[in-house]
């Protein structure tokens, strides 16, 4: 990347912040979702969902990986919200690293160690949908209840059949689009001073009321 931005080639950050100083670095500019505040909606929406008496309960908190910014956000959020409520129990906080095959063998685990546990957040929905099948194969569906991050059509059906309580869109297609014309703009008549350094790509939260409705977006590239 720096070889790139030597040769005064634009670059393009999206999504993951490659460094803590990008300006500093040259790139052109950074184009994120709010993880934070995705990992605060669905972690509300999950609180509010298990309706415990003066809102004390045990819950699992599956990250991404620690060292991925996007998973740094989301776990701010999360705890940005836990710290409201001192009666919510964090038993685990193990990361899945966006592994599937992981996070159902520790969910496994975790469900066996601690059998009153009535929640899990999941930095995002590919673990959350891993988490969501050891719990049926624990028989605990009716127990734990179970969000994830990134709005993918298998979570926001699952959303709309109440197996997830929430997911959280992460508006990828602007990201991805977004930097394509950002790099189109620069190679035909555009001016690097002219692009934000920074932009951000809102989202919404996905619950069993719009579902479908992003789920069809998804399903025609349009989200």
């Amino acid at each position: 990347m720096q070889e790139l931005i030597r040769r005064g080639i634009p670059v393009i950050d999206m999504d993951t912040r490659l460094a803590d100083d990008l300006l500093g670095l040259g790139v052109v500019t950074f184009l994120e979702p709010d993880n934070l505040w995705m990992g605060e909606q669905v972690t509300q929406a999950i609180i509010d969902a298990v309706q415990s008496p003066n809102q004390s309960f045990e819950i699992i908190h599956t990250q991404g990986q620690l060292t991925h910014t996007g998973a740094q956000g989301r776990a701010r959020g999360f705890h940005k919200v836990i710290e409201r409520y001192p009666g919510i129990k964090v038993l685990d906080e193990t990361p899945g690293d966006w592994d599937t095959d992981k996070t159902s063998k520790l969910w496994d685990t975790l469900l066996e160690r601690y059998p009153n546990v009535r929640a899990g957040f999941c930095h995002n929905d590919d673990m959350a949908l891993a988490a969501l099948r050891s719990v049926k194969k624990a028989g605990k569906q009716e127990q734990v209840i179970i969000g994830g991050v990134d709005g993918m059509q298998p979570a926001c059906a699952a959303v709309e059949s109440g197996d997830l309580v929430a997911t959280a869109i992460n508006p990828t297609g602007r990201i991805h689009g977004g930097a394509i014309w950002i790099g189109y703009f620069l190679a035909t008549k555009g001016k690097l001073e002219s692009v934000p350094k920074f932009i951000r790509m809102d989202g919404g939260i996905v619950n069993r009321e719009n579902a479908a409705g992003y789920f069809w977006l998804g399903d025609h590239l349009l989200i």
